[in-house]
């Protein structure tokens, strides 16, 4: 059986993917959505090793994907 810690981190990483899908990959409409700020966000994204795609204009601040690695 998985350790409590090791679930609630899969948990956070499926709502924070599907919370992503249901805000059209809006980065801060979907930190909103959420209830954290745009800075918070960013750092749960890197935790759970959810790739920013680039955007149209080269950064990778607006639009996310779902190119995620290896799960944990």
């Amino acid at each position: 059986m998985k350790a409590l810690s090791t679930k609630v981190r899969a948990y956070e990483r499926n709502m924070i993917i599907e919370a992503l899908a249901a805000n059209n990959h809006n980065v801060i409409r979907t930190a909103r959505a959420l209830g954290c700020n745009r800075t918070d966000f960013y750092k749960r994204l890197e935790r759970h090793k959810i790739k920013l795609a680039p955007t149209k204009y080269g950064n990778e601040g607006n639009a996310a994907w779902r190119a995620l690695e290896d799960d944990e």
